[in-house]
């Protein structure tokens, strides 16, 4: 982690400090990047008379993102830029909490990535500046594996349910960064991007209508390096 964050720094000096280049019309690029992550998320419990008993509950989790990323940029004439790209990325998490009784029963809910790999898709709109900055927004969509697994523990009598399961999330994602042209192919940049994955619904034991859910988030600022064709 620490790692990371250094890296972070040396390339944000290098960033401001480096000679230029120009952007060009058409351009296909790829890119690899590496940043810290934080994802987290709030569980909502629910009793059988559907009372929501607690929703305070949070699962937190900060560890690397690593991945690489294709795409192609096109800049207009009046400076404004486009650019679709694709994203594979290395992304570790895991998190278990306590939940208080529900229906006569502790739980202990379990979330993590199953493959630590991450699949996203998105779109960046901006304008170069200067002819060496492209500033940027970009809104797209990003894929998760994960397993989650509830340990059921009967306060009277037997526990009820113990196992995993796997389900892919799909998330939206939207964020903020600038590129800058260091020579005629190279380009540095950096990025803070946020998503959100859809909501996990979980029925804790097959013996009750008890309900647990929880939507995990993530925030992501990484430091990327590209080189365009």
């Amino acid at each position: 982690m620490r790692k990371n964050i250094s890296l972070l720094i040396l390339i944000n000096a290098v960033f401001m400090t480096v000679s230029q280049g120009d952007y060009k019309s058409n351009e296909v690029f790829c890119s690899i990047f590496t940043g810290v992550t934080n994802s987290y998320g709030k569980r909502l419990e629910k009793s059988s008379n559907e009372t929501t008993i607690n929703n305070n509950y949070k699962m937190n989790n900060t560890n690397s993102f690593n991945g690489v990323a294709v795409g192609y940029f096109h800049r207009c004439q009046n400076n404004f830029s486009t650019a679709i790209e694709g994203t594979i990325a290395y992304d570790s998490f895991s998190s278990t909490c306590s939940v208080n009784q529900i229906d006569g029963c502790d739980y202990n809910l379990t979330l993590n990535s199953r493959s630590n790999i991450t699949l996203g898709m998105r779109a960046k709109l901006g304008f170069v500046c200067c002819e060496k900055w492209f500033l940027y927004c970009l809104l797209g969509t990003q894929t998760l594996n994960v397993e989650y697994k509830v340990n059921t523990v009967a306060i009277a009598g037997p526990d009820y349910y113990n196992g995993a399961k796997s389900k892919r999330l799909y998330g939206f994602v939207c964020g903020l960064g600038v590129e800058r042209a260091i020579s005629e192919h190279w380009r540095l940049g950096m990025e803070v991007h946020h998503v959100t994955y859809q909501k996990i619904d979980i029925n804790p034991d097959m013996q009750s209508y008890s309900r647990l859910n929880t939507r995990l988030k993530a925030l992501t600022a990484l430091a990327k390096l590209s080189y365009s064709f």
